[in-house]
């Protein structure tokens, strides 16, 4: 998983200027999720803590190496890192629950349960559609509240 990272980010560097950079984005998302389907299938939660914690070291010092690109191509990659980062969260968290209904007996489940749930409420990616649902949500919401206050002004003045 480092290693992928690693290419990820060496990607970034080589082919910024490509311009068939939507098929190397899908192609580099359907490598991730292969990986992360083998750690969840091998449920060896020591290494997958390890990659994800590699993993948000070099997400962070690539974001924070340099000044952020107005580039389009470069901004997506940076969103590629994000998605990277929100799909290891997704499989730590089927790993998390698998450990605790199955094997809570784990001793390294038992040493870092506290931890991985800390940082599962509180370090969690939203990816933009999760954002997009709770807007519709809210939007809603406001429509038929105002749509509830028209149909009573309506009524109150009828009478």
């Amino acid at each position: 998983m480092k290693i992928i990272l690693l290419a990820l980010f060496y990607f970034v560097q080589c082919t910024i200027k490509s311009s068939d950079i939507d098929e190397e984005i899908r192609k580099h998302k359907q490598n991730v999720i292969n990986d992360l389907e083998k750690l969840i299938k091998d449920k060896n939660l020591e290494h997958l803590l390890k990659e994800l914690s590699e993993g948000m070291r070099l997400i962070l010092d690539e974001f924070f190496k340099e000044p952020m690109s107005n580039n389009p191509n470069a901004i997506k990659m940076y969103e590629l890192y994000v998605w990277g980062v929100y799909k290891m969260q997704c499989a730590l968290k089927k790993m998390f629950l698998h450990y605790k209904k199955n094997d809570p007996n784990n001793l390294f489940y038992q040493d870092f349960k506290i931890n991985v749930q800390l940082y599962l409420d509180n370090f969690k990616i939203a990816m933009p559609l999760n954002k997009l649902v709770y807007f519709g949500v809210h939007s809603l919401i406001l429509l038929s509240g105002l749509g509830l206050s028209f149909i009573v002004c309506y009524l109150t003045m009828k009478k």
